[in-house]
């Protein structure tokens, strides 16, 4: 793992993820600077891996191949079974602090473990692919598409928000460009993260963050991840590249209250006039 930091290590810290199979540990709470949001890639061939949180509530994502999943007391089979993360929706497992974890894979497998800081969970509970909520957002240039796994208000969970989004070859995301860094009547503090896969794997695009007319963009790809620690931020795909990111919030209140840049205050009214448009 590559971890590198911004100027400053204020706003966005990029992590790389490392090849090989078994599980790699990115972040955890109390590493980084990151108070509630931790991040596990697992690899697996055919093998079978073990894992239990005390502390942390999670959500293990099938981002390909397929697996059987044993949470607690509850079994799954065939879990996941997606080619990749551009050809649909997710499989997910949602599991409360202190849940034993048995991953057996069925053939070649990759899972995202989502967990976020927690005195206790909801319900273990699977989410099925015909259960995820799909949202074509925006308009024009930063239409995008976005796969809400737990949303906000959802009943899974007591601090996770997760979900994936894709952007099309030159489309923005996170338009107009946001920020939950502070809690206010507006604004609800929460963390975030992207996991990047791109199509071509030499893809890239550029993850923006600003705060005080101060920031800039980071370099983004297949494999890295960035961790948003503060400040107005969105995302955009180079021309001809097709870019993907699984998301996590976490905060003290599962609240989704997003504080948009002022200067795209006008954007609203924008996408309502082009499906207007659309429409005729």
């Amino acid at each position: 793992m590559v971890n590198e930091p911004t100027a400053g290590g204020s706003l966005v810290d990029l992590f790389d993820l490392p090849p090989g199979g078994g599980r790699h540990p990115i972040f955890a709470p109390g590493e980084h600077g990151i108070e509630w949001l931790g991040l596990d890639l697992v690899r697996l061939v055919g093998e079978e891996w073990k894992h239990r949180f005390d502390d942390r509530e999670s959500l293990l994502v099938v981002l390909s191949g397929s697996c059987g999943i044993q949470a607690g007391d509850r079994s799954y089979e065939h879990v996941g079974g997606r080619r990749d993360v551009f050809a649909g929706p997710p499989h997910a497992v949602y599991a409360p602090p202190g849940t034993d974890l048995v991953v057996r894979a069925e053939g070649a497998l990759e899972v995202a473990m989502v967990s976020a800081l927690s005195d206790d969970g909801t319900e273990i509970t699977q989410i099925t692919p015909d259960q995820v909520t799909l949202v074509s957002a925006g308009r024009a240039n930063w239409r995008r598409d976005i796969r809400l796994i737990v949303p906000p208000g959802s009943s899974i969970g007591r601090h996770l928000i997760v979900g994936e989004t894709v952007n099309p070859p030159g489309n923005w995301s996170g338009i107009a460009p946001h920020k939950h860094d502070r809690i206010t009547d507006d604004e609800n503090a929460m963390e975030e993260f992207y996991l990047f896969q791109a199509s071509p794997r030499d893809g890239f695009g550029l993850q923006l963050s600003y705060r005080d007319g101060r920031g800039g963009g980071h370099l983004i790809g297949h494999d890295r991840v960035a961790f948003i620690h503060g400040g107005y931020h969105a995302t955009v795909a180079a021309p001809g590249m097709t870019l993907f990111y699984l998301w996590a919030c976490a905060g003290d209140r599962k609240e989704s209250r997003l504080l948009l840049d002022p200067r795209f205050a006008w954007l609203p009214n924008a996408e309502a006039i082009l499906s207007e448009s659309e429409r005729r």
